[in-house]
């Protein structure tokens, strides 16, 4: 994998994207606050940018003019303008150190399908990441998607090797760490909470089906779940508050709303009320306090503006208007975006789980297929 992604990390031409994310790790590092992770948490921008931090950053961004509303895209451009060959360079080296993400994604993707699957599925599921021609494409870029990827497996991986050894307080704390890299790295892993928490219940249901009444097993699973869910949330907080370095949380609600919010491309048109519009924070009692960081809330609200907006030009099979999408979109893109070599197995795959109704591994089977699905 290395030796197809290695040659065109400098000849890639740098995407904006790229230059949003560059500057979110370049801040984090370079002003001690976490102020420009909004738009997406910082841990995968703080990772990529680790090369471009130890060369230095090229000018000090705090006397950026667009620094003080939080505006992402002056910002980058004000950075670049200073000396682009250099910028560029520092880029290509923080392409270099996102390959860390491809490299974990298909070494966990072969341990955990050897771990329960099988040594021949464990080659051909890594096989299939290793020349995959569009997780190559994205791999070299400096984004969130594919440590987001990475984040969704491992915490999947983590939740079956929880809920198949025992249900262990080190391997609870696993699945913990998991999850809360998922969520530090893109917004969208929150999606993950309700998937997982309605898999434990459903799974701690089902293995006491032969040893109580009703309403004791609800009792029960009630308790079990909510006692491991409370740790696992407490993780995912401290966690959160760590990496976005302990600033601007514990605000009360008063606070919250009275701060000037970021100029955002998603929230200029609310003028300053966007969390008032899109949480329920101005419904709350004003002296309540939230235990986690202001962009980080922020960032959450502008999610589901968008969400709620959509995207007006989108465009899918020769129409306009499709503003909150079509379910044709994504078989489409699957049969289009990959080659027969991928789909094929993928196919010939989902066949086989759904026939093989007895085979040993029903769990992991079964908490993958759920994921996939959701």
């Amino acid at each position: 994998m290395l030796c197809l992604l290695l040659p065109d990390l400098t000849a890639l031409s740098p995407t904006s994207d790229e230059w949003a994310h560059f500057l979110r790790g370049i801040a984090w590092w370079s002003t001690q606050d976490s102020r420009l992770s909004y738009a997406h948490p910082p841990l995968a921008n703080v990772v990529a940018t680790i090369p471009a931090a130890l060369d230095g950053v090229l000018g000090d961004v705090t006397t950026f003019a667009a620094y003080k509303d939080a505006s992402i895209i002056p910002l980058y451009e004000e950075y670049f303008d200073i000396d682009y060959g250099h910028a560029r360079h520092q880029l290509v080296m923080c392409r270099a150190m996102m390959l860390v993400f491809p490299i974990i994604l298909v070494a966990y993707a072969y341990y955990f399908a050897y771990e329960f699957f099988g040594k021949t599925i464990a080659v051909i599921a890594a096989s299939l990441l290793v020349f995959n021609p569009t997780m190559l494409a994205h791999a070299r870029l400096v984004t969130t998607d594919y440590p987001a990827a990475l984040g969704y497996l491992i915490s999947t991986g983590e939740f079956v090797r929880y809920v198949t050894r025992g249900e262990t307080w080190t391997q609870l704390l696993r699945f913990a760490l998991a999850l809360t890299f998922a969520i530090l790295v893109k917004h969208n892993g929150l999606l993950l909470i309700p998937v997982f928490l309605g898999l434990a219940l459903w799974l701690n249901w089902r293995a006491g089906s032969q040893c109580c009444t009703w309403s004791r097993r609800a009792r029960f699973v009630l308790r079990h779940v909510m006692g491991r869910g409370i740790v696992v949330v407490a993780v995912v907080l401290l966690s959160i508050n760590a990496a976005y370095r302990f600033q601007r949380s514990g605000w009360t609600i008063q606070q919250i709303l009275d701060e000037p919010e970021p100029q955002y491309w998603i929230s200029r048109p609310y003028d300053n009320q966007l969390l008032e519009r899109w949480t329920a924070l101005d419904d709350l009692p004003a002296s309540v306090r939230i235990p986690l960081p202001y962009p980080y809330l922020f960032g959450v609200a502008c999610i589901a503006a968008q969400n709620a907006r959509g995207w007006p030009r989108s465009y899918f099979m020769g129409s306009q208007g499709h503003r909150h999408g079509t379910w044709p979109y994504f078989p489409t893109m699957l049969l289009i975006k990959n080659p027969v070599a991928i789909v094929a197995p993928l196919l010939f795959g989902i066949a086989m789980a759904i026939r093989k109704k007895d085979a040993p591994w029903g769990i992991p089977r079964g908490v993958l297929g759920v994921v996939a699905a959701y």
